[in-house]
């Protein structure tokens, strides 16, 4: 068996790889390998050589990305996070929570937030999960429960 008969094996792989990928990440960036892959696949069916399959695939998959990163970028990204949007949301502190020490800082998406307590008394340690109750634009602090 040569490897140009081995080549239809090799897009659908990496069709299905792209699929998964896609399916477990969700960043709209694996599925651009999935027409170029189809594509690929039937160029290798035509048999046309390796370097032009290998060729096709790459200018297929790079204007796709191209695509994904310039033109769909705002389209994709759609959601804006403010600090309204994440009042409900489960944050985790990251510093602890003292109102008397005016300590405080919580993690919630990967970003870092001063936080202060609800109630006065109220203490949270570090690695503590806490729920955002209110967000006070004056001093840009979440209040935590």
């Amino acid at each position: 068996m040569n490897l140009v008969s081995f080549m239809p094996y090799i897009w659908i792989t990496l069709a299905v790889f792209s699929l998964i990928i896609e399916a477990a990440s969700m960043y709209y960036t694996a599925i651009c390998f999935l027409p170029a892959a189809i594509v690929t696949l039937a160029l290798s069916f035509l048999n046309y050589p390796i370097y032009v399959q290998v060729l096709a695939f790459g200018i297929i998959s790079l204007t796709l990305l191209l695509v994904r990163f310039t033109l769909l970028r705002n389209a994709l990204n759609t959601k804006k996070i403010t600090p309204d949007t994440l009042i409900g949301s489960m944050a985790v502190v990251i510093e602890s929570i003292d109102n008397e020490a005016n300590t405080g800082k919580i993690k919630i998406k990967n970003k870092i937030y001063r936080a202060v307590s609800s109630e006065d008394q109220l203490r949270f340690n570090t690695g503590v999960m806490v729920t955002i109750s209110e967000y006070r634009e004056n001093d840009e602090t979440f209040l935590c429960e």
